[in-house]
Formats: C-alpha cells, sequence, structure tokens
C-alpha cells in the first residue's frame, strides 16, 4: 500500500536571496506537496506532485529531482508511477524572467520523503485462514498469512447472518499473523471469522463451547 512526508514532519522552503536594486530583498521560494493520489499508495501507482513558487517571476523554469538525479519536465507538476520507498523527490526552480532579479539563479524546494507499500499476489488459499482451537471453549487464536503488507478487515459474524464484531480494520505488515479473539461473553454456537484483503474474502466457521 506509497506514504509521503518532509524530512521534519512540516514545510520547509530554501530561500535564495539578492539584494535588489532598489535596495530591498527579493526571495524566491519553492515548495512541493503531494497533490493527486493517497498518502498510503501502492508501488506502481501514480501520484502527481506540484510546485508552488513565490518571486520566481513569470516563466521559471523547474528540474524535478528523485534522489538528486533528473527527472519529469520542465513543468510546475511531476506525475510518476515509478517511485519506490525510501525515495526522495525535490524541485529546482532557475529564473528566466527578466523582470525578476534576474542575477539570482534557483531556489529549492522542501524535500518528500516516499513511503511505497509492496503489492503481492494474496489468493484465499494462500491466506491460510485458520481458527485454534476450533470448537473453543476459551479464548481462540486466529492465524493467517500474508504475503505482502496490505490492508484487511477481520470480523465475526453469527449463525444469522448478523455483525457481530471486528478484530482488525488496518494495515499489517506482510508474513503470519496471529489475532487473540475474546469468546468469554459470546453465546454457545456456531460463528464465522471473515477475512477480506482489497481482492480477496475468506471465511471460517468456528464453534464456541461453554
Amino acid at each position: 500500500m506509497v506514504m509521503v512526508s518532509d524530512s521534519t514532519g512540516k514545510t520547509s522552503d530554501f530561500y535564495i536571496a539578492r539584494l535588489g536594486e532598489t535596495g530591498t530583498n527579493i526571495m524566491p521560494a519553492l515548495s512541493i506537496a503531494l497533490t493527486s493520489g493517497a498518502n498510503s499508495i501502492c508501488q506502481g501507482q501514480p501520484v502527481t506532485f506540484t510546485a508552488t513558487q513565490t518571486n520566481g517571476g513569470t516563466n521559471p523554469f523547474y528540474q524535478w529531482k528523485v534522489n538528486g538525479n533528473n527527472a519529469g519536465t520542465n513543468s510546475p507538476t511531476y506525475t510518476t508511477n515509478t517511485l519506490t520507498s525510501g525515495q526522495v523527490v525535490t524541485c529546482m526552480m532557475t529564473l528566466t524572467s527578466a523582470s525578476a532579479c534576474s542575477n539570482l539563479v534557483t531556489a529549492t524546494s522542501n524535500p518528500l520523503t516516499v513511503n511505497c507499500m509492496a503489492t503481492g499476489v494474496v489468493s484465499p488459499a494462500n491466506l491460510n485462514l485458520q481458527v485454534h482451537p476450533n470448537p473453543a471453549n476459551q479464548n481462540p487464536l486466529i492465524t493467517f498469512f500474508l504475503g505482502a503488507s496490505v490492508r484487511i478487515s477481520l470480523d465475526v459474524f453469527n449463525i444469522a447472518g448478523q455483525q457481530i464484531a471486528i478484530l482488525e480494520d488496518r494495515v499489517l505488515n506482510s508474513g503470519n499473523q496471529t489475532i487473540p479473539w475474546n469468546t468469554e461473553k459470546l453465546a454457545a454456537g456456531v460463528y464465522f471469522i471473515r477475512l477480506r484483503t482489497v481482492n480477496y474474502s475468506t471465511a471460517k466457521k468456528i464453534i464456541v463451547i461453554h
């Protein structure tokens, strides 16, 4: 499932200033932000970054960079689907307008660090959903396997098909998972544990006895 943040948790612009002919400081500034795509994205999902400039003149030149290497085109926006976790996106602006401090060269944006969630094929068979013990006369353990970091929903239904509990609803890391389930206040009977990912759903019947 890619997350984007700056290195300090807030916007931090980098300025390059020049003393203008009128004796006033002219300070161009540049900041970038994620403007399209979710904060948490799967690797390969397209995202768009937008640069916002101040005092950059009428036609500044933009050079986007990923880990310091040139990327994108001369545009205030940068869209890509090739980012991987840990890469740092920045943008450098060069002034080209004669009306905006011709002696000022560049301004560099705040960095944004990419955090991508890996994708993986997760089928019902691969999930290997199990409940131990079953039948259960005390709190059982629900186990399953995730081949990739993915958002899951784990809930419980009674024999009438009514949802009675939500045990998990969040992103879990890849690997073997163990979720405890408190059945002490449940009436004896048949219940169903349902596990859902983005693409798949599977269920397991459990009998609760006291």
